[in-house]
């Protein structure tokens, strides 16, 4: 079952944010790998003056879905417009390398979703509906199509609808924490995702600044489980990336994260934040609030 366009925030937007109206477009931005690098570590698109009717059609709060070009062919991301404005200074490599401004038309955007580039080949999008791809900015036009890669990319990027209060009673605990923590990211400027890989496992969210680099916070909600197992996944992330690592848990089980701290995991025990998952929703409240805030005030 395919989702409703009338309500597409109800697939992308966990915090309070601007909705898209009725008039909202979709568009399909197109690179290679190195360019989208530069595009989401800086929120930034740009697109050749071939392109520059379809650019001054783009609107603030237009939707977008980050395709990478082969040997991905996916769609790894998506996004929010927010302003669009002309550029006489090189930014991506191919500019660099030319010595000369070759998008000029250019747009800074918002990012909803995000998966890290090991990721794009094997868990990004290949789209089902036909859409287009070939330009470095395509709008898609039919309804259809759009809905159907709402729900394609809703359910493999892992950004699930808003829930309604009788889901938000079922749904796990672990994973609403999570969503909460990749929120908080998101709402703080870092390129935030969960389920990030390390070595043959995931840790439940991680935070980076540049979408090349390595996550610069990594996060374990503990709810029930492995506790052990838990730690020993933030540790390899101190060591391997120096991430700043952080356990969330129930109250309850601070002692025993307490205990494996102050043993087995003694060396990290001075790098690991230890936060009861009440201190998550108080902070995911005031990042929010503030959020709102910041919008209402128009910036």
């Amino acid at each position: 079952m395919l989702f409703s366009l009338r309500h597409p925030e109800r697939l992308w937007y966990t915090s309070r944010e601007k909705m898209p109206t009725s008039g909202t477009s979709y568009w399909v931005l197109t690179g290679d790998q190195e360019n989208w690098r530069r595009g989401i570590s800086d929120r930034i698109w740009g697109v050749v003056p071939g392109l520059q009717s379809a650019w001054e059609a783009l609107q603030r709060g237009d939707f977008l879905f980050f395709y990478a070009k082969a040997p991905a062919s996916r769609i790894f991301g998506t996004g929010i417009v927010r302003d669009k404005f002309r550029q006489d200074r090189p930014l991506w490599i191919d500019e660099i390398e030319a010595g000369k401004v070759l998008y000029p038309h250019r747009f800074t955007f918002e990012i909803v979703s995000f998966i890290d580039e090991d990721r794009w080949t094997s868990e990004g999008v290949h789209p089902e509906a036909v859409i287009p791809v070939r330009a470095g900015m395509n709008r898609i036009a039919n309804a259809e199509n759009i809905e159907a890669l709402l729900a394609q990319t809703a359910r493999l990027l892992a950004v699930q609808p808003s829930p309604t209060e009788e889901e938000t009673k079922t749904s796990s605990l672990h994973d609403q924490v999570k969503e909460k923590l990749r929120e908080i990211g998101r709402l703080q400027e870092y390129l935030s995702e969960t389920e990030c890989k390390i070595n043959g496992e995931r840790l439940d969210v991680a935070w980076r600044r540049v979408a090349a680099s390595v996550p610069q916070k990594v996060f374990e909600v503990q709810v029930s489980g492995n506790l052990y197992a838990a730690i020993g996944k933030l540790k390899k992330a101190h060591v391997l990336w120096n991430s700043q690592p952080f356990l969330v848990l129930q109250r309850a089980e601070r002692p025993k994260a307490d205990d494996l701290l102050a043993g087995s995991f003694v060396e990290i025990k001075d790098s690991v934040i230890v936060r009861d998952i009440e201190a998550v929703d108080e902070l995911y409240s005031r990042v929010k609030r503030a959020d709102d805030s910041r919008r209402q005030f128009g910036l």
